[in-house]
């Protein structure tokens, strides 16, 4: 009776031996394949944060691209105002010179007519 109970406890022990390393075998492989999992989450992490890393390279270069389109936006908006005003001043000063030349054709005009009547009355004069 005792050897069949140390039979029984040995083969108790060899099943317990073989559940306890099937036991092992399975949580080693679940610890395996989270270990690949966290390993491979962490290298798609470290490629997010270098895809990061290199839109903010590029944000910084496009808010520095944006900065130096305004300051060449208000330096245009200087010269549009400067060639503005340039062309209102030519606006007047062509009015004026229009209307100086029509004094002139008037004063002109003024002459010739005076030329005429003092040729005519010349004409008279030697008659």
């Amino acid at each position: 009776e005792g050897f069949e109970n140390g039979k029984i406890t040995v083969n108790k022990l060899q099943n317990d031996k073989q559940d306890d390393e099937k036991k092992y075998m399975e949580l080693k492989q679940k610890y395996d394949s989270f270990d690949q999992k966290y390993k491979d989450q962490n290298d798609n992490f470290e490629e997010l944060i270098r895809q990061r890393d290199e839109q903010i390279v590029a944000l910084k270069q496009k808010c520095d691209d944006f900065e130096e389109l305004k300051q060449k936006h208000e330096k245009y908006k200087e010269q549009i105002g400067d060639l503005e005003n340039l062309k209102q001043k030519s606006e007047q000063q062509l009015k004026e010179k229009t209307s100086q030349i029509k004094s002139l054709k008037q004063k002109n005009k003024e002459l010739e007519e005076a030329a005429s009547t003092y040729q005519s009355a010349s004409e008279e004069l030697k008659r």
